[in-house]
Parts: C-alpha cells; sequence; structure tokens
C-alpha cells in the first residue's frame, strides 16, 4: 500500500471556479457540489450526511428510518445556516446536535447558498410527509444511502485531480 498526500481544498475550490453559476448547474452536479461543500465544512463523513439509524415511532409502533431531512437544514436571517445532525456515534442520547454554517465570501464556493440552491430545486421531488435532504434523482426519489454519498464524494474527487 502506498500512502498518498492529502488532497488539497484548493482541489475542489479550483473545480468550483471553474463550474457556471450553480442556478445553471444539472441537478446532478449541484448534488455533488452541495454534499462535497458541506462535508468539507461541516468535517463530516458519508454516515452523518445519510444515517443508517433507526428510531422508535410511538403512532405506528414501529422502527422507521433516520433520514436527514430538508426540515434539518435552517437558514437564518444573519445568512448562515443551521444543520442539525442525527445519528451521529458520539451523540450517546441521541438528541442529535447543531452546528451553524457561516457563509462563504467567495460565492463560487458558498456552501450555504448552494445547499439553498439545490433545496430549492430538488423540492419538487419531495412530499410533505417525506423530505429527504439528499435523494435518488430517479424516481421515486428516496434519500441516499451512506455509500452513494461515498460514491458522490469519489466522483468529485476524481473531478478535481483531472
Amino acid at each position: 500500500m502506498h500512502r498518498q498526500k492529502p488532497l488539497q481544498i484548493s482541489a475542489f475550490t479550483d473545480v468550483f471556479h471553474e463550474m457556471e453559476s450553480d442556478d445553471q448547474l444539472t441537478l446532478k452536479v449541484l448534488r455533488m457540489k452541495a454534499i462535497t461543500l458541506l462535508a468539507l465544512v461541516t468535517m463530516t463523513r458519508p454516515s452523518v450526511l445519510a444515517p443508517k439509524g433507526k428510531q422508535f415511532n410511538v403512532r405506528s409502533q414501529s422502527f422507521d428510518p433516520v433520514i436527514m431531512s430538508r426540515d434539518d437544514v435552517h437558514f437564518e436571517d444573519d445568512g448562515t445556516m443551521t444543520v442539525k445532525f442525527w445519528s451521529i456515534k458520539n451523540d450517546t442520547n441521541r438528541q442529535g446536535f447543531k452546528v451553524n454554517v457561516p457563509p462563504s465570501n467567495d460565492t463560487k464556493c458558498d456552501q450555504v447558498q448552494c445547499l439553498k440552491t439545490y433545496i430549492d430545486r430538488a423540492n419538487q421531488f419531495t412530499s410533505d410527509s417525506y423530505r429527504p435532504l439528499f435523494m435518488a434523482l430517479r424516481p421515486p426519489f428516496k434519500a441516499i444511502s451512506a455509500d452513494t454519498v461515498g460514491n458522490i464524494l469519489e466522483e468529485a474527487i476524481a473531478v478535481s485531480q483531472s
């Protein structure tokens, strides 16, 4: 096994600077950019962005999957966003925890605006009762798995190294 140098963040920012504005990107590319920026800014792994946990639903007396929902992201009046993460292995009380993310001065790499644009454009594929944050781009538009998030991040790495 050969150890590689860490990938520089500038490799991603260079790619994002070459892209069109967020509202001009395809939904697939916009999702990749939003996932990559959120993972980098919050220093999370794929399993945090697509948790595999379950929670007991008292009403239905069944276990429901824990998904990262659009309702877990709040855009604040001061331009920041607050993201609530669930099913983190260090969250022993399973209450979730919130991270406040400031906007970037670099408009091409602004994680807040990018995620907001992604949510606005993908909102048409969700319902009032099922609102995954990151979802498949084909019907039935279910929440993506941690493996899929990992694949999307690998794609972003490949694009940044080309």
